[in-house]
């Protein structure tokens, strides 16, 4: 069984190895897979405010990982969370971790009386648009690019 946590200094690899993974699905050949280069964003974060960087646990190995920023909207001064990072193992997708994981920033987001949650995500991210949508998510916002390359 899993618990889930606030992260700490020791979990920095597992979850660095997550960022990559969410790196290499969201921007293919573009995503940044240097792992000190993600270790180094983790412990800046860290450092400035872990409140909102949780993990799953399961038998001292990580299983999930939520990080969470604490934002104001500049026009209506409303408090939000951005969800900037929510990963799952593999092995586990298909298990409340998932849900259990995602309702546990959904109360810290309340905690702080924050007046809702944005998570981006990829396009091609599939699974992912999934759970946001399975757990009450709307879409507000689609980027639009042009490749001028």
């Amino acid at each position: 069984m899993y618990n889930i946590r606030m992260l700490q200094e020791q979990d920095f690899l597992s979850v660095a190895e997550m960022e990559r993974e969410i790196a290499i699905i969201s921007y293919q050949d573009e995503a940044i897979t240097d792992i000190d280069a993600h270790i180094k964003r983790i412990e800046k974060a860290y450092k400035k405010d872990k409140t909102g960087m949780l993990v799953a646990v399961e038998e001292n190995k990580i299983i999930g990982w939520l990080w969470m920023d604490r934002k104001t909207n500049f026009l209506t001064q409303d408090v939000y969370i951005n969800f900037r990072s929510f990963y799952i193992d593999e092995q586990y997708r298909e298990t409340k971790c998932s849900s259990e994981l995602l309702g546990k920033g959904i109360d810290y987001a309340k905690s702080i009386n924050a007046k809702y949650i944005v998570g981006k995500v990829n396009i091609n991210n599939i699974a992912m648009r999934s759970v946001y949508k399975a757990n009450g998510f709307e879409s507000k916002h689609i980027t639009m690019e042009l490749d001028l390359e």
